[in-house]
């Protein structure tokens, strides 16, 4: 079991030093109630805590990417992480926590997929970039990711009808 965490806890802390390593490495400009760091360098955009990590290119030509990212950190989704890295080290053998927080991770990016609709930006455009985006690396796991795995059902997520919130 302690072997079990321990690889564990060590994962995680490369992913975060990962993260803090780029983030470090930037000069962050503070917009709207979080830092912003603009890489001139072609990554996946992401966002951890207070900071949102955007390539130049996502910058400048696609506002979707900057909009999504703000939903992630105004929504908080970097506390959701971390607490189930945590449940995760302290329960490493048990599949249906990852498995969860895979689910919540998908959660996470159809709320955000949809803070991007909301603002009124064009669907269709919106989800071309998510399929020119679905293929390369996932540098950064334990961040909010623009590219995600399961690419269909967020498109899917897209084109249904919101339901009552009392439902």
């Amino acid at each position: 079991y302690i072997v079990g965490a321990l690889c564990s806890s060590v994962a995680i802390h490369r992913s975060i030093s990962k993260i803090q390593k780029l983030i470090d490495a930037f000069l962050p400009t503070w917009k709207d109630g979080f830092w912003m760091i603009v890489v001139p360098e072609r990554i996946p955009s992401f966002s951890w805590y207070r900071y949102m990590v955007i390539s130049e290119e996502d910058f400048r030509h696609h506002p979707s990417v900057l909009v999504h990212e703000e939903a992630h950190l105004r929504k908080h989704h970097s506390w959701d992480l971390v607490l189930f890295s945590l449940v995760g080290i302290l329960h490493w053998f048990n599949p249906l926590v990852w498995m969860t927080k895979k689910e919540l991770q998908q959660l996470h990016e159809y709320e955000a997929d949809q803070e991007v609709i909301r603002q009124g930006i064009d669907a269709t455009e919106y989800q071309l970039l998510l399929v020119q985006r679905a293929v390369g690396p996932k540098l950064y796991s334990k961040a909010n990711s623009f590219k995600q795995h399961k690419l269909k059902n967020r498109i899917a997520m897209m084109h249904k009808e919101k339901t009552n919130s009392w439902g």
